[in-house]
């Protein structure tokens, strides 16, 4: 797929609907009740599921607050709709600030359904919303997964579960950059120079005690960013464009060296109620495919 192609698809999304407009993904685990009044005795028309997008409309403001597995949920009645055009009103403390409008992904964008990828560790169930893998891996202390649809992790639902009672769970975040990680430039040495760095962590705020956004990479400025830190000039073929991938490259130590956000990374802390604290990693490999 030629790149001025996907810059212009992903252009022609982001102008479809009005300048403004929120989105939002329901974050209730078993769906979000949909009522034909703003009220909790009004007639119920149908339920979103747990993932689904949703856009507002409309924000009333009648509050409620409830009361789920010992959490009190504060939030007002939202009028929204769906993607497929259902409509109606639902209590906004299931639902997650968005940046994308709707579900944005090659193979999960559909009216009808919510896809996602789960996976587990020993001690809690994960699920990725309107994303999928193709091959996942363990390495030591980290969890590799190998997204199948390119650079489409940014701004989705994270969900994470415990087996069983934990008395603290911190998710951190950050991505990981490599130069010449193909190998497929050398030196007159024979020697394939690899760099490979990431940004500090950035804590994830939870929502529901479950419910986490994957943050939207800024491609652009972090490469500019690297690139500036390192020292590196663009190379005469900087422009260059691969098999369905636009590939920048740098000058680097003599040669020139391709660049890539090789992947995300998420650090996920433990704490046990016998105050024992365990780090385990899932590291997520972006294809840049198609």
């Amino acid at each position: 797929m030629n790149i001025k192609l996907i810059i212009l698809s992903f252009f022609l999304l982001s102008i479809t609907d009005v300048f403004g407009q929120d989105f939002y993904s329901v974050i209730a685990e078993n769906g979000l009740v949909i009522r034909d009044k703003p009220n909790l005795n009004a007639e119920r028309i149908g339920k979103f599921y747990c993932g689904e997008a949703v856009k507002l409309i409309e924000k009333t403001d009648i509050r409620l607050q409830v009361n789920d597995h010992n959490t009190s949920i504060s939030g007002a009645w939202f009028l929204v709709t769906s993607k497929s055009g259902l409509k109606g009103y639902v209590f906004s403390g299931y639902l997650l600030k968005k940046e994308h409008q709707w579900n944005i992904g090659v193979t999960c964008d559909s009216n009808l359904l919510v896809c996602s990828t789960t996976f587990s560790t020993k001690k809690n169930d994960f699920e990725i919303f309107n994303f999928q893998i193709e091959g996942q891996e363990t390495k030591k202390d980290t969890l590799l997964l190998y997204e199948a649809v390119f650079n489409e992790i940014g701004d989705k639902l994270l969900k994470i579960k415990p087996k069983k009672d934990l008395k603290k769970i911190e998710v951190y975040y950050t991505r990981m950059e490599t130069l010449n990680e193909w190998g497929s430039t050398k030196n007159s040495d024979s020697i394939i120079p690899k760099w490979k760095g990431n940004k500090p962590f950035i804590k994830l705020e939870a929502t529901n005690n479950i419910f986490y956004r994957i943050p939207i990479t800024d491609y652009e400025n972090i490469r500019e960013s690297t690139a500036k830190q390192m020292n590196l000039e663009r190379s005469p073929d900087w422009d260059h464009v691969g098999e369905g991938w636009w590939i920048p490259r740098y000058q680097y130590k003599g040669i020139i060296a391709p660049y890539e956000i090789k992947s995300i990374l998420l650090k996920i802390i433990t704490t046990d109620l016998n105050h024992k604290t365990e780090t385990k990693y899932i590291e997520i490999g972006l294809s840049y495919g198609c």
